[in-house]
């Protein structure tokens, strides 16, 4: 079990987002098993509570 703090380098994302407008894919995986990918609104913003650098997204659903 990992109890520790996961630091992450969020380059990536930050990179990718810019050239897209802020927009991503996100694919998830439904309980029977087939996929879902959704276009959402993303990007690297600082936590409210802590201020770590973290990902954020913004899908919609119903």
């Amino acid at each position: 079990m990992h109890t520790g703090v996961v630091t992450a380098d969020l380059t990536p994302i930050r990179d990718i987002v810019a050239r897209d407008h802020g927009l991503a894919g996100v694919s998830v995986v439904r309980a029977d098993g087939t996929p879902h990918t959704s276009l959402v609104n993303a990007g690297v913003l600082d936590h409210p509570l802590t201020g770590a650098r973290s990902s954020g997204t913004s899908p919609t659903g119903r």
